[in-house]
């Protein structure tokens, strides 16, 4: 699903096992998903990105919370950086 930047999309139910199997890598546009997002009308309540926080974001912020767990010691244009290790 290479649409508009988007390579994988996966959905998980309240109390389902999450299993991340993440594709691509290097350079991330997320401004991709908050067009998906307002593409299928969808409004998260919160929007969770595991990242290095290396690549470019969308000019606005949108209508959401968003947390940023990054392995990197970098700023975010908006929302929220929550400091991870990386395994």
């Amino acid at each position: 699903m290479a649409q508009n930047g988007i390579h994988k999309v996966e959905t998980f139910q309240a109390g389902e096992p999450v299993h991340l199997n993440p594709v691509g890598g290097g350079g991330t546009d997320f401004g991709p998903c908050f067009d998906w997002l307002a593409e299928h009308g969808i409004q998260p309540q919160t929007l969770v990105f595991l990242t290095d926080l290396c690549g470019t974001f969308p000019a606005t912020e949108p209508g959401c919370p968003v947390l940023w767990a990054s392995t990197e010691r970098r700023q975010a244009p908006f929302g929220s950086v929550i400091p991870v290790h990386a395994a």
